[in-house]
C-alpha cells in the first residue's frame, strides 16, 4: 500500500526543470507524425489499403513519386518510433521527480493524467479523425507504469525481448492479413474502387454524425489490431524512454558528442540501407495484385517496416543531440522546442486544420502525395511561427493546460505574469 505524502502536493514539472532535448526531439516527432499521417488523412485510397499503404494515391506523377518515397524514406514508422520513446520518456521524468520528492502516491496521479489522454484520445478519434494513437498510448501506458522502478538494464532487457516478440507479432500481422483476405468471399465485400468511391463520398458529405459512425466502425477493428500485434513494440519503446531518463545520457548532450556522432554515423549508414529496401519493397507494391498480393510479400513488407524505424531513430536522436549541444540555428532550434512544449495541441490541431481542408472543404481525395507534402509544409511554417508566440504569453498549450488540470486535480496557472 501505497503512503507518504498527500497527493495534493503533486506539482506539475516546472520549466527550469524541463530538459531542452526532449522538448526539442517532441517537436521534430510531432511534426514528423504529420508527414506520415498526411495519406491517411488526405485521400480514401490510404484507408483501403491500410495498413501497407499499398497506393502512391490519387494521383501518380513523377512529383507524387518521389513525395512517396520521400516520406516512406525519412518518415514512415520513424516519427511515430520517437514519438513513444519520448512518451516513456514523460513517464520517466515525471517518476523520478516524484521519487525524488518523497512523493510516493504518483501512480494514482499518473494513472488518472492516462484517463484524461484516453478520454481526450476517443474524443478525437471520433469526432475528428479515425487514425488517433492516443488510445493505444493510454492503455499501454498503464502497463509501462508498473516498470518505472526497474533499472536501465532491466528495463534495457525487458525492452529487447519485447521488441523480438513485436517483431514476430508484426510478420504474423501480414500473414493474418492474408489469410482473412483468402477467407472472405469476394462477392460480399466491396472492390475496391468502390470502397475507395464510399470513403470519398462519407469523408466529403460534410455530415458529422455519418463521418462519426463511419469511423466508430473503422476504429473498434484498427484499435484491437494495433494493440495486438504492436502493443509489444509501444511498451518496449515506453520503456527504452524511460532508461534513457534514468541514464540521463541526453541531460548534458555536449559532453556525449563522440558517442552520439558514432550512433549517427553507424544509424544513418545501416539504416539507410534497411530504408531504401523497404522503399524500393513499397514501390514494388504496385505490381502485386491489390486485393491478393501474396503472403511471401506481405510478411516481408511487415518485416522490414517494423525494422525501419529500429534502426534509422537512434540516428535522428543522435543528430538531435548533438544539434542540441550546438550553436547552430539556434532560432530554429527554439522554435521547435517551442512546438514540443505543445506536442499534444499540436497534434490535435494536425487533426483540425485536415479536417476542414479535406472533410468540410470537399478535398478528401483530390490531393496527391506531392500536394499533401506541401500541405504539411505550410502547417510546420504556422506551428512553427505560433508556438513561440503563444509561449511566451502563456505557460502552457491549451490541450496541455487541460490536461495538467485534471491530471493535479486543480486548475494550473495559465498566463505568464506580465513582464514590468
Amino acid at each position: 500500500m501505497e503512503g507518504g505524502a498527500p497527493m495534493s502536493r503533486a506539482a506539475p514539472v516546472e520549466e527550469t526543470g524541463r530538459i531542452a532535448f526532449w522538448d526539442l526531439m517532441r517537436g521534430i516527432a510531432v511534426l514528423g507524425v504529420l508527414l506520415a499521417n498526411m495519406p491517411i488523412m488526405a485521400f480514401p485510397e490510404a484507408l483501403v489499403w491500410e495498413p501497407t499503404w499499398f497506393a502512391i494515391g490519387p494521383k501518380d506523377g513523377l512529383a507524387d513519386r518521389i513525395a512517396f518515397g520521400f516520406v516512406r524514406f525519412f518518415a514512415d514508422t520513424k516519427f511515430i518510433t520517437i514519438f513513444s520513446v519520448l512518451f516513456g520518456a514523460g513517464l520517466g521524468i515525471m517518476s523520478e521527480k516524484a521519487i525524488a520528492d518523497g512523493d510516493r502516491p504518483f501512480a494514482k496521479l499518473y494513472l488518472r493524467r492516462l484517463g484524461a489522454l484516453l478520454v481526450i484520445g476517443l474524443l478525437h478519434a471520433n469526432l475528428i479523425w479515425l487514425g488517433d494513437i492516443l488510445v493505444h498510448y493510454a492503455v499501454i501506458g498503464a502497463i509501462a507504469l508498473t516498470c518505472r522502478r526497474w533499472r536501465v538494464p532491466s528495463l534495457l532487457l525487458a525492452a529487447g525481448l519485447l521488441l523480438c516478440v513485436g517483431f514476430l507479432s508484426s510478420a504474423l500481422a501480414g500473414g493474418v492479413g492474408f489469410a482473412m483476405s483468402v477467407a472472405e468471399d469476394p462477392a460480399s465485400v466491396p472492390a475496391p474502387a468502390e470502397e475507395i468511391a464510399h470513403y470519398r463520398e462519407v469523408f466529403t458529405s460534410g455530415d458529422p454524425l455519418l463521418m462519426i459512425r463511419e469511423r466508430f466502425a473503422v476504429i473498434l477493428e484498427a484499435t484491437f489490431f494495433i494493440t495486438v500485434f504492436w502493443g509489444w513494440r509501444t511498451l518496449a519503446l515506453f520503456l527504452v524512454g524511460i532508461a534513457l531518463v534514468k541514464s540521463r545520457i541526453f541531460v548534458e548532450p555536449e559532453r556525449r558528442r563522440a558517442l552520439f556522432r558514432r550512433v549517427a554515423i553507424g544509424g544513418l549508414v545501416v539504416g539507410g540501407l534497411w530504408n531504401a529496401a523497404w522503399t524500393v519493397v513499397s514501390f514494388g507494391a504496385e505490381h502485386q495484385d491489390r486485393l491478393d498480393p501474396g503472403l511471401g510479400w506481405l510478411v516481408a513488407f511487415c518485416t522490414l517496416q517494423y525494422g525501419a524505424a529500429l534502426v534509422l531513430s537512434p540516428a535522428y536522436l543522435s543528430v538531435c543531440a548533438l544539434w542540441a549541444g550546438s550553436r547552430v540555428l539556434v532560432g530554429l532550434r527554439h522554435a521547435l522546442a517551442s512546438v514540443g512544449r505543445m506536442a499534444l495541441t499540436n497534434y490535435l490541431s494536425h487533426s483540425i486544420i485536415t479536417a476542414v481542408v479535406f472533410n468540410y472543404l470537399g478535398y478528401f481525395g483530390r490531393w496527391g502525395r506531392f500536394d499533401g507534402l506541401l500541405f504539411c509544409a505550410a502547417i510546420f511554417a504556422f506551428q512553427l511561427a505560433t508556438s513561440p508566440w503563444w509561449l511566451a504569453r502563456f505557460r502552457f498549450g491549451p490541450v496541455e493546460w487541460l490536461w495538467r488540470s485534471i491530471t493535479y486535480g486543480r486548475l494550473q496557472p495559465m498566463r505568464r505574469p506580465a513582464h514590468a
